[in-house]
């Protein structure tokens, strides 16, 4: 993780065409180790980042990216988005105060029941 100065990562999920990106400020104090300690949070994290080549910056964004879609999917707008991460567990705050923003987020992905449709396949007598 030799990163320096502010980074943005961009997430692409193709499953949801889903993208977020993601401002990581390694210029703030304890950045490095904020996020070493969001990835480690959560069981499974070794085989993350042995994925992700030993590379927790890219790890972490991968798994934030994940919650941050299916809270988007779910309804929220970016600020619900990034307020759900002030309490969650595990994580720091994403609006940028501890260095972490989530500056952008979308996804076609829509799980809005008005854009479902519905068939009766068979009507069964009781």
């Amino acid at each position: 993780m030799n990163y320096q100065g502010i980074q943005v990562f961009r997430i692409r999920h193709a499953a949801t065409n889903g993208i977020v990106e993601i401002e990581i400020n390694f210029n703030i104090r304890d950045t490095k180790r904020r996020i070493m300690d969001m990835v480690m949070f959560w069981d499974g994290w070794e085989e993350l980042v042995i994925s992700e080549n030993g590379d927790f910056a890219v790890a972490l964004c991968k798994d934030l990216a994940k919650n941050a879609i299916l809270n988007y999917i779910d309804g929220f707008t970016l600020e619900g988005v990034i307020n759900n991460f002030e309490t969650a567990n595990g994580w720091q705050p994403m609006d940028g105060s501890t260095g972490f923003r989530i500056v952008s987020i979308n996804s076609e992905f829509n799980m809005d029941p008005s854009a479902m449709d519905i068939e009766v396949l068979q009507n069964v007598a009781v």
